[in-house]
């Protein structure tokens, strides 16, 4: 008699953030900048600001000992299968004018994403049949991009700050580790991650008596892909060893 031993863990999900000020729009501030204090963040009188965060955890694992494994046989195939897919979108468009009469201005998109995805597989033989099959695959499709687009103007006594930025962070790992006699014990992990941070001024930006800031940052601070496979005297310490930290 074959069974199956099968954990499987989905998710797909999406995060926008998006500000236009239109042509014919005209905003204005007459405030001061917030000087930063205890518990308190600086800000411009002026801010205009796109944030989007998406933070995306899967994990699928079979259990290495099934009951079958000891009164019946170990020709069990398992199977861990995981998949991720993530969108993450922020963007800011300035096609009207924005005036900061008295202080600064803060035109800004950021898209934070963070992504973990891992299967595993453990095969423990007991009565000395072998697996037919250890197998686990890891998916992930992701993408990430924030955007400023300024054609407007932008206007300001005081500094001026214009960014798109991006914080990216990507892990994924498949395992799988069978005994000596297993006759098949595979990882895959096929992993697909696109991240960008554009900042394009065709406008006026103008600062009366501050400084201007135009800037673009995208940072990829983890990029972990593991694929790892063992059999016989090694799975076990492989096993251990190749969790993602």
């Amino acid at each position: 008699t074959i069974t199956l031993d099968m954990d499987g863990s989905y998710a797909d999900s999406s995060s926008s953030a998006t500000v236009n000020i239109g042509a014919k729009a005209d905003v204005t501030a007459r405030g001061q900048d917030t000087d930063a204090a205890t518990g308190v963040e600086a800000k411009k009188a002026l801010q205009v600001t796109a944030d989007s965060t998406v933070d995306v955890k899967v994990s699928a694992k079979t259990a290495p000992l099934k009951f079958a494994n000891i009164v019946h046989t170990d020709v069990i195939p398992e199977v861990a299968v995981a998949y991720a897919g993530t969108s993450n979108d922020a963007s800011v468009t300035v096609k009207g004018k924005l005036d900061s009469q008295n202080g600064g201005a803060k035109v800004a998109a950021s898209a934070d994403t963070a992504l973990e995805a891992s299967a595993a597989v453990k095969h423990t033989t007991v009565a000395g049949y072998p697996s037919v099959a250890d197998i686990s695959l890891v998916i992930a499709d992701a993408d990430s991009k924030s955007k400023l687009d300024i054609s407007g103007m932008v206007t300001a006594k005081k500094d001026i700050e214009a960014a798109a930025t991006g914080t990216n962070s990507v892990a994924t790992g498949a395992m799988a580790a069978g005994a000596e006699k297993n006759i098949l014990a595979t990882a895959i992990n096929v992993t697909r991650y696109d991240s960008s941070a554009d900042t394009s001024i065709t406008g006026a930006v103008t600062s009366s008596s501050g400084a201007v800031d135009i800037r673009s940052g995208n940072t990829l601070s983890r990029n972990d892909i593991v694929a790892n496979n063992a059999m016989g005297a090694s799975a076990f310490s492989k096993f251990l060893t190749t969790e993602m930290k």
